[in-house]
């Protein structure tokens, strides 16, 4: 969270598709490829390392959640803005661009921590504001995760289900729900106004991720988009922007070597980053626990993968620095 993000960062610009480099330097940009590939294996390594003997209760941080309820309890306008897969360096690529120009810096980067699996269900759960326990139980109807806070009866796994329970927790009326591309758009009038507390969703991040744009084009036009939604959020009135995540993600396209079988076991569900169930064996993964429940959880160490299905280069669900 101090200096990782940066090489993040920088290594966007030798991965990403360039049309006017020379043909003298595609050998060179080739060897640097492979070169940050190699670091973020390591890194990730080391972390697996850390993580399998400490225990993520080393990790010294909170779940979003927990830092921003405090925004919803005062007079003023304040809007969220929700976005799926978000990696950390590029939330410091926002807030460089939303402080450019600006006499005082206004925009900070509060770095939080992701659940287990990194994925959205669990992920999105935990960026509630004022959410810091869930209990997490096996949803027998569809073998996927039910999501709760203590005493809820709502289930967080689904995004109609967190507006639900939002609408519940806080008064709030559809007027305070709208979709980034809405709000780029938006025009106040009389008849159409938002509430005063706003929540904005967006997946364009998860979505371009997956169709394997964000690796070809990088992500600068989004970090600009997202940065012209917080202005435009301002100029609407809001006089706190909060921008959360669920987890970040990586690239990589695994080779032989980074692909292992599947994990053994009474498998409840499972893609090529995480396996959830219980008495589940697997000698070269991390074993934890689902956040919010004791059922077990198996991740690849570093940038490796399970033996699913293939051809996806754009990857959460494990416990790597740029998910977690």
């Amino acid at each position: 969270t101090e200096y990782g993000w940066r090489a993040d960062e920088l290594a966007e610009n030798i991965h990403q598709e360039n049309p006017n480099l020379p043909g003298a330097l595609y050998s060179i940009r080739a060897k640097l490829q492979r070169t940050h590939q190699k670091i973020v294996d390591k890194t990730n390594l080391v972390f697996s390392e850390l993580i399998d003997k400490q225990g993520l209760e080393k990790v010294n941080l909170e779940f979003s959640g927990m830092k921003t309820e405090q925004y919803l309890v005062n007079s003023d306008r304040v809007a969220f803005v929700i976005v799926d897969a978000l990696r950390f360096e590029l939330g410091k690529r926002i807030s460089r661009n939303l402080n450019e120009g600006e006499p005082v810096e206004r925009a900070q980067v509060i770095a939080s921590k992701s659940s287990i699996p990194t994925i959205t269900s669990l992920g999105m759960s935990y960026a509630l504001p004022g959410v810091s326990r869930l209990e997490t139980s096996v949803n027998k109807t569809n073998n996927g995760l039910s999501i709760k806070t203590p005493g809820s009866s709502i289930d967080l796994s689904t995004k109609t289900g967190r507006i639900k329970w939002l609408k519940k927790k806080f008064s709030l009326k559809d007027s305070s729900f709208i979709n980034i591309e809405e709000i780029l758009d938006y025009r106040e009038t009389k008849t159409k106004r938002l509430g005063k507390n706003l929540f904005v969703f967006g997946k364009d991040f998860d979505d371009e991720g997956h169709q394997g744009k964000l690796q070809i084009t990088g992500a600068a036009n989004l970090v600009d988009r997202y940065s012209n939604a917080v202005r435009k959020l301002r100029s609407l009135g809001y006089s706190k922007i909060i921008i959360v995540t669920d987890h970040g993600y990586f690239h990589w396209e695994s080779d032989e070597g980074e692909i292992e079988e599947k994990p053994d076991g009474n498998i409840i569900s499972s893609s090529r980053r995480y396996v959830i169930g219980h008495n589940l064996v697997h000698s070269q993964s991390l074993k934890l626990k689902v956040s919010g429940s004791q059922i077990e959880c198996l991740t690849p160490r570093s940038i490796n993968v399970y033996k699913t299905y293939g051809g996806m280069g754009f990857f959460h669900g494990g416990t790597t620095l740029q998910e977690y």
